[in-house]
C-alpha cells in the first residue's frame, strides 16, 4: 500500500511551554500512520532551507518516510504560534513562509497519480491542485472550518473521503454532508471534539462517541482521527469500524504535546 501526504508542514511553537514541535495536517497524519501500520509512506511538498527544515528532513528519514518527491525551497518554514488553554489549542499567529506560493509540478502530481492512496488539506493551499492529485486510488481531503460552498463544491468532487472540523451539530452540517456527498464525495466525516464523529455514506449518518481521556493538548487529534479512519477503510474495514479506530487515535493524540509529539 502506496499512501502519500501532501502539502503542509508547521512549526508548532508554544508559547507558554517554551517548547516547539513538528507539526502540520499532513506531517502529523503520515507520521500517526508510520507508527501503526506498515505501509509505503511519503511525504511530498516543500520544505524550507533553514534549520526548522533540516530537522524536518531528519525526522521524515528517522521515520522511513520517502522524500524523494520533496521541493527544497529557499526561504523560511511555516511557523504557527500556539497557547494551551486546559489542554486546547488557542492559535495565536501564523506566518506561512514556503507554503505561500508554493505548487505541486508536473513530477510530483506523475508520482502521486500511482499512490493508493493521497491524503492533504486546506493548509496546504493546494486545493485547486486536487483534481490534478487524483489518479487510480483514492483521496481524503481536511477542509477544516471551511465553509465556502463553492470552493467546497469544486474540490469535493476529487476527494473520495471529505472531512471537516466543527464545534456543533445540527442542520447546517447535515446539509453539507448531503450536498458534499451529491457533488461527489463517497464519505462525509465532521470531526466534533467531544462530541465525538459523525459520517454520512449517501444513506445515513452514523455516530460514534469521543474516547474518553486525559487531554494534555488537542492539537493533532483530528489529524490522528483522520490516518486511523483511513487506514482502518483502506484494509476494507467498516464505517463504524474506522470511527472506532479513528477515535482511538485521536484519544491517544490527545496525551502528547505537539501534534505527534516531535519537538523541534
Amino acid at each position: 500500500m502506496k499512501i502519500a501526504a501532501v502539502g503542509d508542514y508547521m512549526i508548532d511553537d508554544y508559547t507558554n511551554l517554551n517548547n516547539r514541535f513538528l507539526g502540520g495536517n499532513a506531517l502529523n497524519f503520515i507520521i500517526s500512520l508510520q507508527r501503526k501500520v506498515d505501509y509505503n509512506l511519503s511525504f511530498v511538498g516543500p520544505v524550507a532551507t533553514d534549520t526548522d527544515g533540516e530537522k524536518l528532513l531528519k525526522a521524515l528519514e528517522e521515520y522511513n518516510i520517502e522524500t524523494n518527491h520533496i521541493s527544497i525551497v529557499k526561504g523560511r518554514s511555516p511557523i504557527s504560534t500556539v497557547e494551551l488553554q486546559d489542554g486546547e489549542r488557542i492559535f495565536k499567529g501564523l506566518q506561512l513562509g514556503v507554503l505561500e506560493d508554493f505548487r505541486l509540478n508536473n513530477h510530483q502530481i506523475s508520482f502521486l497519480k500511482g499512490q493508493d492512496h493521497i491524503h492533504s488539506s486546506i493548509m496546504g493551499g493546494l486545493i485547486s491542485q486536487l483534481k490534478d492529485m487524483k489518479g487510480k486510488g483514492s483521496t481524503s481531503f481536511d477542509f477544516s472550518i471551511l465553509r465556502n460552498k463553492k470552493l467546497i463544491m469544486d474540490a469535493v468532487q476529487w476527494v473520495d473521503y471529505a472531512f471537516f472540523s466543527s464545534k456543533t451539530f445540527g442542520d447546517n452540517e447535515i446539509s453539507l454532508m448531503k450536498e458534499g456527498y451529491a457533488a461527489g464525495g463517497k464519505q462525509i466525516v465532521f470531526l466534533l471534539g467531544e462530541l465525538g464523529s459523525r459520517v454520512y455514506d449517501g444513506e445515513r449518518i452514523y455516530e460514534c462517541s469521543a474516547v474518553k481521556c486525559k487531554v494534555l493538548d488537542t492539537l493533532g487529534a483530528g489529524d490522528s482521527y483522520i490516518a486511523g479512519y483511513i487506514s482502518e477503510i483502506l484494509k476494507g474495514g467498516s464505517i463504524a469500524g474506522a470511527m472506532e479506530i479513528g477515535s482511538r487515535w485521536a484519544a491517544e493524540a490527545c496525551g502528547q504535546y505537539g501534534g505527534n509529539g516531535l519537538k523541534c
